[in-house]
């Protein structure tokens, strides 16, 4: 392994040394090669000064390690310490210069010739030559990689020379790789496990996101989430640290511990804020626990006792057993409905988990969900209000909201009964948009509004009238409802990606140039990235008619004007230049449009490139 190391070391091929490649044709090894040792120092200094010498360094011993493969090009220090040993036992000086000379095989010399020959007869790059080299050699190593081999042989090397070896080469990003690549294959490995462990403590965290062998080791995720909570909590949430959070979800459902010391980090960091931020790091346990849903984990007996109601066992009873089947059951929700009634009740949190909240909403906003008996309906819909309404103070309910309460138990209760039986929608639009200012009322018809559009039994969609009706109330919650903008982005594009089989290709047609339009009152309402980067995807990939695109275009010329952001100009300014779509558009008044833009953009990217 350690030749790794020395790869790096010999092969000098950064791209300012290119001349010389070129000019200078390939030789043969000579003794100019070999590593320049200082001769200012003695063989007995030597020994002072590399470390901790073997205690049972015997001839035999000695002998062998001078006689291994290019141990010559070993660190200098460990060189002259093995010289000093052989000298103290043996003192043979040609001995020693023979079992130096006799090992020395220049793997790593041999290397740098090949990226020479690469350089000057096949005309590749020096960094290029250099790549091909590096990733020959870690084929090589992972094909005959064998973990108990070199468990073994660590064992055998002297620590100090190991831990120094291993310190330098994971200051090599390709070398850094190789050891997650071969981390993900070998997790028990001993040196793989203690090189994940020094690349985290030389802050390279960072890179293993994506390597879930990092979570098995406490010291590595710890490290990993303090970094990656302390990022997500230095400033508000935006869309640019959506990445970050992926990642930090990914590393902590690698596995139950990772999972429960996450949720337990977070709740502690909740009961005691900083700067604010308890909402934050609340929403943060939330996200974390619905990507454990999504990967089909039960942590329902974790949730209910990480929400503050360890003390009220009846209702984390009726709460675990309904989580843990995924199902509501009446009787359990007739005792939380009566815990919740008492003078002392639960926390809210218990009814905020997101999974309880889930089938809470489609239970009452889903068509042919769950079937709920009329004497029930009231503690379904009292329970959704506390958990929407309701506001804790310290672990007891805080009642002094009741007004605000009641409404809220009010709007739920007039929106289901209008969602449920998905009759008179077009009559009671008003009525459901008063009701949308509630955002748990929101968040149910969005849900209703996407089981409608898709299941044909739902909406004709070919009556226009009816479907635009429900596309208003997207309207509406997009408007009003800045959180959940993100939730109605995906739900348009599933609905622009379905297809009809009932409808036409005119039909068809013309309702996606109406989601067309809810992109663009997206966009309008803020959400601009998000849908530039879908229809940017969609121009890629071919996913739509091109028509579509073009009203997309023109309708968002249409809308905005300079100056621009550069962000903006990359995503919109590939639609604009499309020839699918510059060049379809008749009208005079879309070309105009089209060059305007076009200008105005020049001038932003031209800005943004000075500065």
């Amino acid at each position: 392994h350690r030749k790794l190391l020395k790869l790096n070391q010999t092969m000098d091929l950064e791209a300012d040394d290119s001349e010389d490649f070129e000019q200078r044709p390939p030789r043969l090894l000579g003794p100019d090669d070999l590593p320049a040792q200082d001769t200012s120092r003695d063989i007995s200094e030597a020994e002072g000064s590399a470390g901790p010498r073997r205690s049972s360094a015997s001839a035999t011993t000695a002998s062998a390690a001078l006689a291994q493969p290019d141990f010559i090009m070993e660190d200098s220090k460990l060189v002259l310490a093995e010289m000093a040993a052989f000298m103290l036992e043996v003192g043979d000086a040609e001995a020693l210069t023979e079992h130096l000379v006799g090992g020395y095989e220049g793997a790593a010399q041999h290397c740098n010739i090949l990226a020479n020959w690469l350089v000057n007869f096949a005309d590749e790059s020096a960094e290029d030559a250099k790549s091909s080299i590096e990733s020959s050699l870690a084929d090589r190593v992972t094909a005959a990689f064998d973990p108990v081999a070199v468990d073994e042989s660590i064992i055998a090397e002297d620590p100090v020379a190991f831990l120094n070896w291993l310190t330098e080469l994971v200051q090599f990003r390709q070398w850094r790789d190789l050891i997650y690549q071969l981390a993900q294959r070998h997790s028990t490995c001993a040196f793989l496990n203690w090189a994940i462990k020094e690349i985290s403590e030389r802050g390279f965290e960072e890179e293993m996101k994506h390597v879930p062998a990092a979570c098995a080791k406490l010291p590595v995720f710890c490290r990993y989430l303090s970094t990656s909570l302390s990022k997500l909590l230095a400033e508000e949430f935006d869309r640019s640290m959506e990445k970050d959070l992926e990642q930090l979800l990914d590393m902590a459902c690698y596995g139950e511990a990772t999972y429960l010391f996450s949720q337990v980090l977070l709740y502690n960091l909740a009961q005691t804020p900083v700067n604010g931020r308890g909402h934050t790091v609340r929403r943060l346990g939330q996200e974390l626990e619905k990507a454990a849903l999504a990967r089909g984990r039960d942590v329902s007996r974790y949730s209910v006792q990480l929400c503050g109601a360890h003390h009220y066992p009846r209702a984390t009873s009726a709460m675990q057993s309904m989580l843990a089947k995924r199902q509501l059951n009446p009787a359990d929700m007739l005792t939380l409905y009566q815990l919740y009634k008492q003078q002392d009740p639960p926390p809210a949190a218990l009814l905020r988990l997101p999974l309880f909240v889930q089938l809470l909403t489609d239970a009452l906003f889903l068509p042919e969900s769950q079937e709920i008996n009329a004497e029930y309906l009231h503690t379904y819909v009292y329970l959704l209000a506390v958990a929407a309404a309701a506001r804790d103070s310290s672990s007891s309910l805080d009642t002094g909201h009741s007004g605000e309460l009641s409404l809220t138990e009010a709007a739920i209760k007039r929106a289901s009964d209008i969602c449920r039986s998905n009759k008179h929608v077009m009559q009671s639009v008003r009525d459901l948009i008063k009701a949308l200012r509630y955002p748990v009322v929101a968040y149910g018809v969005l849900g209703f509004v996407e089981k409608a559009l898709s299941d044909e039994r739902g909406c004709d969609l070919s009556q226009v009238e009816q479907a635009s009706v429900y596309l208003i109330l997207v309207d509406e919650v997009a408007t009003n409802h800045p959180h959940l903008r993100p939730r109605i982005l995906p739900m348009l594009c599933r609905l622009f990606e379905q297809f009809h089989p009932s409808l036409d290709e005119l039909s068809q047609l013309e309702f996606k140039v109406r989601l067309v339009d809810r992109f663009v009152h997206l966009m309008f309402v803020g959400h601009v990235e998000p849908v530039l980067d879908y229809m940017h995807g969609c121009l890629t990939s071919k996913l739509s008619d091109m028509s579509l695109l073009r009203h997309f275009v023109l309708e968002v010329l249409d809308m905005v004007e300079p100056p621009y952001t550069e962000s903006f100009v990359r995503r919109l300014r590939p639609l604009v230049e499309s020839p699918d779509i510059y060049n379809a558009i008749e009208r005079k008044e879309g070309r105009d449009s089209c060059d305007r833009f076009l200008k105005d953009s020049s001038r932003t990217m031209k800005a943004a490139s000075r500065s």
